[in-house]
């Protein structure tokens, strides 16, 4: 991962573009890991990484719509915005697991593994914003 950072493919990359990189990594090898041994379950960790993963981007989003407003307008927009995220997952969850078209739990473990990833790509960007402060 260091070497994907500081030396490679994503040196400079915007974050955004990071978090894309590895989620898509990390969804790839996940599902492959649960088309091999959890049969029929790779749908569902897909299709739950996939919401997370448009939940990750929808949150940039309205942070950086939030951070353009003028401050009165900025607390309206970004609660509004988060409450109508929320029901839309919400709904688009209660609707693939009503209906049968995926597990509840393949489901949450690809969701969390969305989020998980992203915090580590998160983490390590930290990292290096701190290390290139320093050396400065």
């Amino acid at each position: 991962m260091r070497l994907l950072f500081n030396r490679g493919l994503l040196k400079g990359a915007p974050l955004s573009l990071r978090i894309l990189f590895f989620n898509i990594l990390v969804c790839a090898i996940g599902s492959a890991l649960a088309l091999t041994y959890w049969q029929g379950r790779s749908t569902g960790f897909a299709a739950g990484f996939a919401i997370g993963l448009a939940n990750v981007f929808w949150l940039l989003r309205i942070a950086r719509k939030g951070v353009a407003c003028e401050p009165g307008r900025a607390g309206r927009m970004v609660a509004r915005s988060y409450y109508l995220r929320f029901a839309a997952t919400a709904a688009l969850l209660a609707f693939l697991i009503s209906r049968g078209l995926v597990g509840p739990i393949p489901l949450v473990i690809g969701l969390s593994a969305s989020i998980f990833t992203t915090l580590g790509v998160l983490i390590s960007f930290a990292f290096e914003e701190e290390k290139t402060r320093c050396t400065e």
